[in-house]
């Protein structure tokens, strides 16, 4: 499975063709917000979403049949930005099972600020 075009479905709102990704008997959770979805539900509620997504592909990793991918994901005209780690387990070539984790993209709270630890990370594009 190429990850490269499967977050490029995304970024083009290509629906049709990112379910053919998907083993019809998949399973999709976005744990952050306790929701477990089928192919079709996770296909519906990407097509429905109100705003148009950016992805850009930051890095993939192969773990056996695990594709792991961490994408940063934003919506033009809107400040939200997240970025999604995405654990993908292969079955036949199809994803059998998508664990993803979204984050919002921002700076550290002002309390960690204030004890001046860290530094912005070096190369790192918004």
């Amino acid at each position: 499975m190429d990850l490269k075009e499967y977050w490029q479905c995304l970024d083009r709102a290509d629906w049709d063709r990112l379910a053919a990704f998907y083993h019809p008997e998949a399973v999709i959770r976005w744990h952050n917000s306790d929701e477990q979805l089928t192919r079709e539900e996770f296909v519906r509620v990407n097509r429905e979403y109100p705003l148009a997504w950016r992805v850009r592909l930051e890095r993939t990793e192969k773990a056996g049949e695990t594709l792991v991918s961490v994408c940063h994901v934003s919506s033009p005209g809107s400040e939200a930005a997240f970025r999604v780690v995405s654990l993908m387990r292969l079955s036949g070539g199809l994803v059998m099972e998508n664990d993803e984790y979204w984050g919002d993209v921002g700076t550290a709270p002002e309390w960690r600020r204030e004890m001046r630890v860290g530094r912005p990370i070096a190369g790192k594009r918004d």
